[in-house]
């Protein structure tokens, strides 16, 4: 038990290294975009903060916690997270307002009711059907509902009680993939 956390103290310590350099990287891109393209430079400065601000605390988090603990006991995001109403998954951490996975704002105020959502993911993988999708959204295309369909298998696999730390690794890498993916296409559109 101490030999993996070990492992995934070291490999959470990897993925922020790799989190910050990518920020990094993208506010280089950035600057060097500024002088030519704003909305480039926005959309890398948007993404760059966003990998590092949303992602950054979860690992920060995650590397305390598991040195912390008394008994070698590892950091559990669920402590951390709440299961979307709609969705039912552990997607809600203390400052998200919308599930990341379907689209549910925490207050449920989507304008649909919950058994239409709940219809709708089943379905769509979000909350919306394809001819109710609001102006302001579009549709998810095939990477993101791939990403969608992978976390929903991590977590139906977390919740069943098979879980170990890589498990959730692989679901913040997942859901930095997702988030990253929505703001590729958001800036695609700009």
């Amino acid at each position: 038990m101490a030999e993996r956390n070990t492992e995934t103290v070291a490999k959470a310590r990897r993925h922020l290294r790799a989190l910050v350099q990518v920020g990094a990287g993208l506010l280089a891109i950035a600057l060097g975009a500024v002088t030519t393209n704003i909305v480039v430079a926005g959309v890398a400065v948007l993404v760059a903060i966003v990998l590092i601000a949303k992602a950054s605390p979860t690992l920060l988090e995650i590397i305390r916690e598991s040195e912390g603990r008394p008994g070698g006991e590892f950091y559990d995001p669920r402590e951390q997270r709440e299961r979307c109403a709609c969705c039912g998954c552990p997607t809600l951490d203390l400052e998200d307002d919308t599930c990341l996975l379907c689209d549910w704002p925490r207050d449920g105020s989507a304008g649909i009711t919950l058994d239409v959502a709940r219809a709708n993911f089943r379905r769509y993988l979000t909350i919306y059907a394809p001819d109710s999708i609001p102006e302001w959204m579009r549709a998810p295309s095939a990477d993101v509902i791939a990403l969608k369909q992978q976390l929903v298998h991590r977590y139906g696999e977390v919740l069943s009680g098979a879980e170990d730390a890589g498990r959730w690794f692989d679901i913040l890498d997942l859901e930095a993939d997702l988030r990253s993916a929505q703001y590729r296409r958001v800036g695609d559109d700009a």
